[in-house]
């Protein structure tokens, strides 16, 4: 009989144990299920970031290529102003020395005007 004793109680004692998985199984399951929305709503938000990232990165990209445009036109307007300035300075010389010609010309002109007048004084002498 003490065989079928100990049988009883090894019986009882695991009996006992699959009692507490059980029980620990459930409460396990239970917290799962209780988690388990909230595992999804953290899903779907890293999944609202990854879109977020995204359009964040499509914004930088579109950005960066507006950026490099006004980049673009920036060194071409200053190429630009640099050919108009060359253009001013060869402008400014030529009325610089356009100017100088005019002076010259009034000399000139003076001394003919002179010239004419010596030479009409010159012939109004000899005139009968």
């Amino acid at each position: 009989m003490d065989e079928n004793m100990h049988t009883a109680t090894a019986t009882a004692e695991i009996t006992k144990t699959i009692g507490l998985v059980q029980s620990d199984t459930d409460s396990v399951t239970k917290t799962m299920n209780a988690v388990l929305p909230k595992v999804e709503a953290s899903v779907a938000s890293s999944n609202q970031v990854i879109d977020m990232l995204s359009n964040i990165r499509t914004a930088s990209d579109e950005t960066l290529t507006m950026i490099r445009g006004v980049s673009s036109a920036s060194e071409e307007q200053s190429k630009t102003t640099q050919s108009l300035a060359v253009n001013a300075e060869e402008i400014s010389g030529t009325i610089q020395a356009t100017a100088e010609a005019i002076v010259n010309s009034k000399h000139s002109t003076d001394e003919l005007k002179a010239l004419a007048l010596e030479l009409h004084n010159s012939v109004s002498y000899f005139k009968v």
